[in-house]
Formats: structure tokens, sequence, C-alpha cells
């Protein structure tokens, strides 16, 4: 399934969602077959012949994201989805935080969720939104920490590619520091911590002030996620 159609599938009950007619022109998410069985030297022709600038891995299921010139990335798309090696190629979407959704008919199940409370003490929940206010005075007890990571010594100390990702990671600035700038993740986080209060909130920010991101780095928001332990996500 291509990640623009599940990405969607993933926001449309949401406030948050693909803008699958915007994208970001020179940059293409690449999504080989088998890249295991792709040889480096094919996938550098590949590059070469689309004037690929830089080429980064989203994922461990045979993701890049490539930055090319020279040509449309629509023409760019096109020729890559007749090459036999490539499952599919697409632009890297944006997406948009709507914040005109109508809640009415919004339904929480509050008495079930406090009864499995117990069942769900210290539930790590990725929160992969506009990042979170961690020194929120009603938050800061339910932050997520890594705890191999020592804060603010610039240095990957746990070893899993991030710098300083004491309570998550800013996708949209590349940076260890999650903060909420937009307040929309910081509400969220309020309202899992209200129905849960043993909940543990991961920050992941992909979204800036103005509630915009990419969809890879919606891809390295949940690919970190998953790896560093998170149970359940909320893309809302």
């Amino acid at each position: 399934m291509k990640l623009s159609i599940l990405l969607h599938m993933l926001f449309s009950a949401s406030v948050v969602s693909a803008e699958t007619s915007k994208y970001v022109e020179g940059e293409v998410i690449v999504k080989f077959k088998a890249e295991k069985s792709v040889r480096s030297q094919d996938i550098s022709a590949l590059q070469n012949q689309f004037s690929v600038a830089s080429a980064r891995r989203l994922s461990g299921i045979g993701m890049q994201l490539w930055k090319v010139s020279g040509d449309t990335t629509k023409n760019v798309i096109e020729q890559l989805n007749k090459n036999n090696s490539i499952e599919y190629a697409e632009p890297n979407f944006l997406i948009k935080l709507e914040t005109s959704q109508n809640y009415n008919g919004a339904k929480v199940n509050a008495i079930e969720s406090w009864q499995n409370i117990e069942n769900s003490k210290d539930t790590v929940i990725a929160v992969i939104d506009t990042g979170v206010d961690y020194t929120h005075t009603d938050l800061a007890a339910n932050m997520w920490k890594n705890e191999g990571e020592i804060p603010n010594n610039s240095k990957d100390d746990d070893g899993n590619g991030y710098i300083d990702d004491v309570y998550g990671y800013d996708f949209h600035n590349n940076d260890g520091d999650p903060f909420d700038d937009n307040y929309h993740g910081t509400h969220i986080a309020g309202t899992i911590t209200s129905v849960n209060p043993n909940a543990k909130v991961m920050a992941l920010k992909f979204l800036d002030a103005d509630g915009v991101g990419t969809l890879s780095n919606v891809i390295n928001a949940i690919n970190y996620a998953a790896n560093m332990g998170a149970k359940v996500s909320n893309n809302s």
C-alpha cells in the first residue's frame, strides 16, 4: 500500500489531513520492491540519472527521500514508476492541521477508559503532532523520558541516531527539542492524560507553528515511536 494512501487513512478521521494535491517540489519518496536485492550500483545509476542531490533513508523497509533536480517532480515520478526495481515513487506530500473541524457528536468512553487504567499503567503514547509543552505543570510528570540520553550535551548518548532526544524529537526542525509552538499537540496530550493519568507522553513534532508538515517526517516520527517503545500513537 502506498504511504500516501496509508497516511490518508490514518489521518482521515482526525484534524490532520494529507493534502495530496500539494507537495514539496523536488522531493520524491522512493520505495524499492526489495532493497536488499537491488544492487547499490543500480541505485547509484538511478540517482545519477535523476540528478539526486541527496538521498536519505526513511525507514527499514526500503524507502528513501530523494532530492532531485533537472526535471519536474511529476516527470521524475512518472519515470521512476516504470522501473522494475521500484515498488512506487511519490511526492513528499504536505500534511496540514485542520483547525476548523466540527467536533459535535464526538464521544469519549471515559468510564471504560478509567476501568482499564491499571492495565495500561505507564503506557507510552506517542503524540505525533505540533510537539508538546513538556514544561506544562499538568503534563511534566506524564512526559516520557529517554533514559539513555543525557540532556543538552549535543551527543547521541544512546546511539539511536538522534541527539538530545530526551522527550522525543522535532522532525520538522531536525533537533531534539519537540517543544510545541502551536499548542495543538499540547492540547492533545492534556486530553490523553486526563483520561489516563498514568500514561507517558512521547512528544514527536512534525508540524510547524502553522500546522504544516511533510509525509517524510511523519514516516520518520512513526518509525521513531515504534523503535523507542511507544505502544500507541495519537495522530490527531
